[in-house]
Formats: C-alpha cells, structure tokens, sequence
C-alpha cells in the first residue's frame, strides 16, 4: 500500500475546494477498557455503518510526549497509563468529534482521544489495501535484523545527535517512572520483534515550532520518495487537528485558533501551536522500523528536516487486530 500525503495543507485546502471534494473527518481514540472480552464481543457485532476504520492493539511508547499532553498520554503520577487500543474512527457526531464510536463507549474505563483529517481519496485508498496489509510483502532486509538474527540491530551504534534513533528511551507501559528504568528503543525491538514478527503501525502525533511545518512535510516527502518505500513504509495521514481530549486544560491552540489570532500562523512569529497533525504508519514488521532508524539516509533527513523542527512528535507501536465481524 502506497499513500500520498499532501504536503501543502493550504494548497491542498485550495484543492478540495476547486474539486468540492472534501476531506474526511476521524479521531483517534487510545482506551484503556473495563473489560478486554466484552469490549471485543461489541465491536465484533458493530453494524457496518458503525464499524471503526481500524483497531489495533497498543503495544509501547517508541518515542514519549515530551512537552504535549504528557500527563494526559502518560499519567498525572509517576506511574505510565497502560494503553491498551488505538480505534480510528469516523466523526458521525458532529457536536462532539471526541465522542468514543457508538455501541463501544459503555466499554471504555478511560480514554483520550484527537480529531483531524483525511485528505480526499486517501481513506478510501487505505480501506481497499486491507488484505495487503496484512499480508504485507516487505523488503528483504540485510542478514542480523530478523527474530532469529539480531546481530545487525546489536552492532548498531546511533549517532547522538539525532531527533529520532535506536537509542531514544521510554517507559513501558504500566511502569513507574522514578523507579523503573525506561527502554532502549534497541532492545524493545528486540524484544518485540522475538515474539511478534508481523506488520506493525506506528501512531505520530505532530507539532511543529512556529514556522517550521513545511520543513517537516519535506520529511514525510522524503519518506515517500525514498525511504519509506526502502522499508516497506506507507502511511494513512491525518492532517490538520481540530481538537483533542485535553486541550482546554493545556490551553493550547488549533491551527484554526492561530489562523484567526493576531499573531496568525505559519511564520516563525506566529502562534505556537498544539497538535497540529497526526498518522498511522504501516511496516512489514518492526524490524523493517529498526532498520529505516539505522539507514543513513535517514540520519540525513533527520537532521535536516526534525531538528529544530518539531516542538514534540510522540510515536506508539500498535498492531492491528482482525476483529472478525459477525456479518
């Protein structure tokens, strides 16, 4: 499956309304659940005009929030929320696009969820590739990243100045922060990718320094053009957030709210923005991840296009489930 993100949101604005076509609302939800067999037993007799986009299981931060919601995405103490599902789905309550999917809610103990879009054709793309997915025909990667041979992921040596690497750290799931060590993003793949060797998604959220976003759509054309292709990557892009769980009590603004503030948007004086986008991005397995952190194309591109460009851009490793519909 190959996506192509617009990487103007103005010009491609200016495209939908020439075309009248729309972009597609959605949100994402992550939810901890009262309980995991009654939640699945719903979403398995959904309607089919009820039925989410995507559901995956949430596995690990790859890369933490490290100055957005991170009490909202990590927890108020010292201990981190234990995520259990990723939901994307469309927005059919227009009064409140954060509202959880209908026939789920009575389900859910906790969530935190972000609106956005989908640019025109993109999701109708993603929904006829699900069979790909999930019987993705990856690159073949060099000999030492595999489940049975990780001598290339050990002999890895990141270099320090990167924005994204194989040496970022972040606690697991349920772990405390003051007392428990947090993870080598190297031995979480290890780790992971001994016991799942299948396709995963990586869930982005995205805020750019002010001035600074088309520096990083030129790093989402570079993984496109090169990069992603390299290691099987293809992303569904969410664009343009309207709206999250804990906006108000982070007093943060929406591109919207910038857009129409004195101070405008867009330019290196404006307004600093919240999240402004989102993603979830398809490879082959985790060790196709792995390897894209330790291509030196992509230590290129990183230096070029997030350093000094993102204000934070958390990454969450989920795998989809098959949820087996009963119709």
């Amino acid at each position: 499956m190959r996506c192509t993100i617009h990487t103007n949101s103005q010009d491609s604005n200016k495209d939908n309304n020439r075309t009248h076509t729309p972009m597609a609302p959605v949100t994402i939800h992550l939810v901890i659940l009262n309980d995991e067999k009654s939640f699945l037993a719903a979403l398995k007799n959904l309607s089919k005009d009820q039925r989410p986009i995507y559901v995956g299981k949430a596995h690990h931060w790859t890369v933490q929030p490290e100055d957005l919601s991170v009490k909202a995405l990590l927890g108020d103490d010292s201990r981190m929320i234990k995520w259990e599902y990723a939901i994307l789905d469309h927005i059919v309550n227009s009064d409140d696009a954060l509202a959880l999917p209908a026939g789920l809610a009575e389900h859910i103990k906790h969530k935190w969820s972000i609106s956005a879009h989908v640019p025109p054709g993109m999701l109708e793309h993603y929904l006829s590739g699900a069979a790909e997915r999930a019987n993705p025909t990856g690159p073949t990667l060099p000999t030492g990243w595999s489940s049975i041979d990780h001598s290339g992921l050990d002999a890895s040596i990141p270099p320090p100045d990167l924005v994204d690497s194989l040496a970022l750290k972040s606690h697991a799931f349920g772990s405390d922060r003051k007392k428990d060590p947090p993870v080598v993003l190297k031995d979480f793949i290890r780790t992971f990718g001994t016991k799942h060797t299948g396709p995963i998604q990586m869930l982005n959220l995205d805020s750019c320094l002010p001035g600074q976003r088309p520096r990083f759509y030129d790093y989402i054309t570079a993984f496109q053009t090169s990069l992603g292709a390299r290691y099987g990557g293809a992303g569904l892009p969410l664009q343009n957030v309207t709206d999250w769980s804990s906006r108000a009590t982070e007093g943060e603004m929406t591109i919207a709210e910038a857009e129409r503030s004195v101070m405008g948007y867009g330019s290196a004086e404006g307004e600093k923005v919240g999240w402004e986008d989102t993603a979830l991005v398809w490879y082959p397995s985790i060790w196709h991840f792995g390897k894209l952190l330790d291509d030196p194309e992509y230590a290129e591109a990183d230096r070029k296009f997030k350093r000094g460009v993102l204000r934070d851009g958390p990454i969450m490793c989920c795998t989809e489930i098959v949820v087996g519909y009963a119709d």
